[in-house]
């Protein structure tokens, strides 16, 4: 292990907001320099990643000031900032080619490995805490999270505090599986998985192609969906027959938001996504994950049911700013509350509204 922080601790910044240095107080009431936050780079060229909550309010264009490893400062400018998943990313223009840290995979991790999360706590350059995978995927819904709905954590119980944000949660092998986020107790922290920051490259790529993209790259179809249970499939199909026998799960469309992406490809509340691009649907996660992972195409095919019928639908468009996800939000709230008691109302509601 000792080995492998050798060879990425090179790798790690501190950020410092505006210059700012401020005071912390640590152990034998001595003073030292609290930065916000630390990261990694992850391109050669001067790309950085870190996590948005340690640029304040996470503003494309707006500037840091960044302390390399070896002391080297550099002025940054935040370029993209994905505030639901927490990231953003830095760019500084260095005199010469950066080290790189290789980004790993979450998908094969499993409780029990050994992680090490390296940061700049108080200040305190590459700091390095180990310990092992305690969950790879808890939920924003147990952690009651708002406004990170879908969102899913690695959980370890590598110590993590103040200044930690932003650095990397590394594997054996000496790639980032994680980004640090956040502590809530000794020995509970969490990190965002690679997977995201993977994502945020990716749109930055379309970005540079000529695509137009919002600085806060998420996608937004304008709808509320519930995930129909194979229980909750059987109990529609003995009140509603014209569902038939041949489906046994999918995601029910119960409100679709006037001019969004959904009511432009033609969705209705009432229909039931049971398949996206070829793949079955089962759950709402199902479909978050697919719009995630569309790149290059832009339409997506929805299979669903509607009067009993399947049809095929395309949603395009997709990618949207923050102004329609305000939107989407509001007219949520100003929907009747009575909609929000049970998830079967919700479905009754639905299937009677499509006639």
């Amino acid at each position: 292990m000792s080995r492998l922080v050798r060879v990425i601790t090179g790798h790690i910044y501190r950020i410092l907001r505006h210059a700012e240095l401020r005071q912390q107080r640590v152990p034998r009431g001595s003073m030292a320099p609290q930065s916000n936050g630390s990261g990694f780079i992850v391109k050669d060229d001067g790309l950085v990643i870190t996590s948005a909550h340690v640029i304040m309010a996470g503003k494309t264009g707006g500037t840091v000031n960044i302390k390399m490893s070896d002391g080297t400062n550099y002025h940054g400018t935040v370029e993209d900032v994905d505030l639901k998943a927490d990231l953003a990313t830095i760019r500084i223009k260095p005199s010469k080619r950066l080290p790189t840290i290789p980004l790993g995979s979450d998908k094969d991790l499993r409780p029990g490995e050994w992680v090490v999360a390296i940061g700049s706590p108080l200040a305190l350059a590459n700091t390095i805490t180990a310990g092992v995978v305690s969950t790879v995927h808890r939920s924003s819904h147990e952690l009651k999270l708002v406004g990170k709905e879908d969102m899913a954590y690695i959980q370890t119980d590598a110590s993590l505090t103040f200044g930690n944000s932003g650095g990397p949660l590394v594997n054996l092998d000496g790639e980032v599986i994680g980004v640090n986020a956040m502590k809530v107790a000794a020995g509970i922290s969490f990190a965002v998985p690679i997977q995201h920051v993977i994502t945020l490259m990716e749109h930055r790529t379309r970005k540079a192609k000529g695509y137009s993209l919002i600085s806060n790259p998420r996608w937004y179809m304008g709808v509320s969906m519930i995930s129909l249970t194979p229980q909750m499939f059987h109990e529609l199909k003995v009140h509603h027959k014209s569902l038939g026998h041949t489906v046994n799960g999918g995601v029910l469309i119960w409100q679709v938001i006037s001019d969004s992406p959904a009511q432009m490809s033609g969705l209705m509340p009432g229909d039931i996504i049971v398949e996206m691009n070829g793949e079955k649907v089962f759950s709402t996660k199902s479909i978050y994950n697919a719009l995630e992972a569309k790149h290059d195409d832009l339409i997506i095919v929805l299979k669903l049911l509607r009067h009993g019928e399947s049809i095929l639908l395309e949603l395009e468009d997709y990618f949207q700013g923050n102004e329609y996800i305000e939107r989407f939000i509001r007219e949520l709230r100003e929907s009747n509350d009575e909609q929000f008691l049970w998830k079967k109302n919700w479905i009754e509601l639905c299937l009677k509204s499509r006639g």
